[in-house]
């Protein structure tokens, strides 16, 4: 084997390796992950490399595990002050192998690049970067070392996220220059192996045909279900790791419990406190459940049921909504449950734009589950007492427009489910010019037809609860429409979504002043999906009675369609599809260029090691070079205030992570309390400062950030550059 053969084929593995893993781009938040993911690639690559020289490859089966153990243990941070490793370490390191990935995929990208979720990109590296730099030094065969790299993508595309904005570029990265990439250093190692009367051009191109032949049949078949256009690429995250909310108690499956029972029934709350909301706006609606799907039993949230959206699933919290007030500028709203609240449910309000990360002993977010699209979470376990958080909120106009149309995505398996209701929306139809006409129609006559009764005493417990098919089948049909909110809410959307008009019941609560907030405000409404897409609240009043039932009330009649002989009737439609996603635009041809290398390959090898060494701080200079022009002058210091902090993580000093700045300046010395003050009346004060006053507080913060930790030893200090501890938590 050649000098210059030995040292370039392990600097191709390593850049295709860090290339492919490059795929999570639109996947993960941040660029911790790439650092990650490249410095696992050059340990893989330096540790074969090692024992192919020494003469022992077969010793890298061991040697790439325990690589990976020390790397895992880089990654996740370990405490040296107590001069020995924690056996709790080795355990989270060992589990991450397989729970990096259970994160990774049941996260809302994009994924925040911290804790055991970084173990993905690190072990994803250091396998596929050893395997490959084995197989150029221990395989015959030109095309083995492609393998395990050409596999390493296509799991990064099947556990990576849809793209958006930057599709055509992903596109273009993998199945043009990567794909040009890895046939050019096959084509490049088959030009090596001819004998040597071969001509080393006619060598390369006899197996370069063949290779581009297969590989552009093989293209349209596996881009169409890896790389393929919108809907059509296969995604890991979209076909599994939803939490099974359908399977979960709702409020609106208990709405009883919120309202005046006989008997002293012990999960009663018609008067009991079941949480307090802090600095909620005037007039604020918080949310209990959004549900969105009837199976013929009850009214659920279900996961993918929003046509055409990927986001549509009860996950994890991406980096997104995790913020600061800070951040955002603005108030979080707090919530303060108690232990009548008995339900994993979250309550929120409006549109949630994130949850408050800096508010100490709340909810844990690694609990909670998340749906973008109808803005609630679930927790994993059941809510109560001592439970609190703040989150952050905006609050989109819920009135129904005048003169709506109605939107065409309605859900068939509501639709279906719905169709005992067929002669309502027969009658509600006659008349109607619209679809939303003839809901508000519907709406007028359940009003009208209706009482309101909670079936709680004396002769009123014949009308039972419940929103199965039978019960709602006879509170719509029979002699008497007797119900509470479960049963008029819960019918008015099915009735709704049979006149082709979506429809969801949503359940919650409207803040009184004190923000007390007891089980008799707790209320159900439905909301109603007009053409732009968004949802508005159907007014209570247009569609439930609240007069209370009498004896001697005359039964109904019964609601049935009469034959409609006019020129105008039409049968009735089905409900429009689930619309198709769009073809993606056409590309545009790309130049194929080609550059001819010359000289030796083997000093590139050596930059392997400054690559894995000195890319964590790298990335703290450009992190620090960002904070400090940023647009905004007060976030340049908080941006300062966190390098300090960064700083302190990176020495070992315990500062607390998810505290007040003068609570942190406090864990660091007096000497910091007033650089705290001065960044807080940057942020929070009535004037804002000026591009030289934070220059000079940059100044003072780069002088302190000098002097810490005048204690911790010369190696920790020397080390601190190194450090991963700030990118996991700052």
């Amino acid at each position: 084997m050649s000098l210059e053969r030995a040292w370039r084929d392990p600097v191709i593995a390593f850049v295709l390796t860090t290339a492919a893993i490059a795929g999570w781009w639109t996947t993960f938040d941040g660029l911790a992950w790439l650092v990650v993911g490249a410095a696992g690639a050059a340990v893989g690559t330096v540790v074969v490399l090692l024992h192919a020289r020494l003469g022992s490859l077969v010793w890298a089966f061991v040697s790439v595990p325990v690589a990976y153990l020390l790397l895992g243990i880089v990654v996740l941070g370990v405490d040296f002050t107590g001069g020995s490793l924690r056996g709790t370490t080795f355990t989270r390191v060992l589990t991450g192998a397989w729970e990096s990935w259970r994160l990774l995929v049941g996260t809302h990208p994009p994924v925040e690049a911290t804790g055991t979720v970084l173990l993905a990109p690190a072990m994803a590296g250091l396998l596929v970067a050893a395997q490959a730099t084995a197989f150029t030094r221990a395989g015959s065969r030109p095309g083995w070392p492609l393998a395990p790299i050409l596999g390493l993508l296509a799991w990064v595309l099947v556990t990576g996220s849809h793209l958006t904005s930057s599709g055509t570029w992903s596109r273009i990265l993998f199945g043009g220059v990567f794909g040009l990439a890895c046939l050019a250093w096959v084509v490049l190692r088959a030009g090596r192996t001819g004998s040597p009367t071969d001509s080393p051009a006619s060598a390369r191109w006899v197996l370069a045909a063949p290779v581009l032949v297969v590989s552009t049949l093989l293209a349209v078949p596996l881009g169409g279900s890896l790389l393929g256009d919108g809907e059509q690429r296969l995604v890991l995250r979209e076909q599994t790791a939803a939490y099974a909310v359908d399977l979960v108690g709702t409020p609106l499956d208990s709405f009883r419990r919120f309202r005046k029972q006989s008997g002293d029934l012990p999960d009663n709350a018609w008067r009991t406190q079941l949480l307090r909301a802090t600095s909620a706006p005037d007039g604020t609606v918080l949310r209990f459940t959004v549900l969105d799907r009837y199976d013929g039993r009850r009214w659920v949230a279900a996961n993918d049921v929003e046509p055409g959206s990927h986001d549509d699933r009860f996950q994890l919290f991406g980096a997104d909504y995790l913020t600061t007030p800070d951040e955002t500028g603005t108030t979080p709203i707090r919530i303060d449950l108690t232990g009548a609240w008995n339900s994993q449910w979250l309550p929120l309000a409006g549109r949630l734009v994130g949850l408050n990360t800096d508010f100490p002993g709340g909810v844990p977010v690694s609990s909670l589950r998340f749906n973008p699209v109808t803005s609630t979470a679930i927790a994993t376990r059941t809510l109560g007492g001592n439970d609190e958080y703040e989150f952050f909120a905006e609050f989109p106009d819920p009135t129904l427009p005048d003169h709506a149309e109605a939107s065409r995505l309605v859900d068939r398996p509501t639709y279906d489910a719905a169709e005992f209701l067929d002669n309502w929306a027969e009658v509600a139809r006659r008349g109607t010019s619209s679809r939303m006409e003839a809901v508000l129609k519907a709406a007028s006559m359940m009003r009208a037809r209706g009482r309101y009764s909670d079936g709680a005493f004396g002769w009123e417990v014949q009308f039972a609860r419940g929103q199965d098919e039978a019960r709602l089948d006879d509170f719509m049909n029979g002699p008497h429409m007797v119900g509470d909110d479960e049963q008029y809410a819960a019918a008015m959307a099915l009735v709704a979504t049979r006149l082709r008009v979506p429809a969801r019941v949503v359940v919650g609560a409207r803040v009184p002043a004190d923000g007390i907030v007891k089980g008799n405000d707790v209320v159900a409404w439905v909301e109603l999906r007009i053409a732009d897409g968004t949802w508005h609240e159907l007014p209570r009043s247009a569609y439930m009675s609240f007069r209370s039932p009498r004896r001697n009330d005359p039964e109904n009649d019964p609601v049935a369609a009469e034959p409609d002989t006019s020129p105008t009737a039409t049968s009735r439609p089905s409900p429009s599809p689930s619309p198709s996603p769009q073809p993606d635009q056409d590309h545009s041809d790309q130049q194929d260029r080609a550059e001819q290398s010359s000289g030796s390959w083997r000093w590139l090898l050596w930059l392997l090691v400054p690559v894995a060494v000195g890319a964590v701080p790298g990335y703290k200079l450009l992190r620090r070079a960002r904070r400090r022009r940023a647009s905004r002058v007060s976030v340049r210091y908080v941006g300062a205030w966190q390098e300090l902090i960064d700083r302190a993580r990176d020495l070992g000093l315990p500062v607390p992570a998810h505290r007040s700045r003068p609570a942190q300046a406090v864990a660091l010395g007096t000497f910091a309390l007033p650089l705290a003050r001065t960044a807080d009346d940057a942020v929070f004060g009535p004037a804002t400062p000026s591009i030289d006053e934070a220059d000079s507080y940059w100044g003072s913060v780069l002088e302190v950030r000098a002097g810490l930790g005048p204690d911790v030893p010369a190696w920790r200090r020397w080390l601190a550059p190194f450090s991963p501890a700030s990118l996991r938590q700052g």
